[in-house]
């Protein structure tokens, strides 16, 4: 899954507060086949799985909370549907989406997010980033993670074949 040539600036709109110093990075995202096996049975249990992850760990301090239900899993940043939303359905997005991390509050939810559906369903979710793996924010999501699944959350990174293949080109 190559990431658009086109990149969409990440800096969010006047509107929004000022994000700290940081970088910025985009997550891309989809699910190849929507109506796989792999991910008609990861879909409950993402569901099942991420209501129970915000209630337990990261309710405490996120401003807002994800929409997370059976019709899909949903982070709207300023309730305008603005493009770095994140929108996961039972039916997809078949196509490529990208969700803009601007060191907000709610980064590290939509990393988890994305993080938990690539680890249940890793054949039929696809997730790239240009955030480093092995930076400060994929580790914290990988923390986070492994408080409230352990043994599921491992160190490789999902878009590391990708990154080799690109490489080797």
């Amino acid at each position: 899954m190559a990431p658009p040539e086109d990149r969409p600036e990440c800096d969010p709109p006047e509107s929004d507060p000022p994000s700290p110093p940081g970088p910025r990075y985009n997550h891309y995202y989809s699910v190849r086949d929507p109506t796989s096996a792999e991910w008609q049975a990861a879909w409950p249990r993402l569901v099942l799985d991420l209501r129970n992850f915000f209630e337990a760990i990261l309710s405490f301090w996120l401003p807002q909370r994800p929409i997370i239900g059976d019709e899909g899993i949903f982070v709207d940043w300023r309730g305008d549907s603005a493009r770095d939303n994140l929108e996961i359905t039972r039916t997809g997005p078949t196509s490529l989406r990208v969700v803009c991390m601007s060191r907000r509050d709610m980064d590290m939810a939509v990393s988890c997010i994305l993080l938990r559906a690539v680890t249940l369903a890793p054949a039929e979710f696809q997730l790239r980033s240009d955030g480093p793996w092995d930076g400060e924010h994929w580790l914290r999501a990988r923390f986070m993670s492994r408080r409230q699944w352990p043994d599921e959350v491992g160190d490789d990174c999902p878009w590391a074949q990708y990154e080799e293949a690109v490489h080797s080109e």
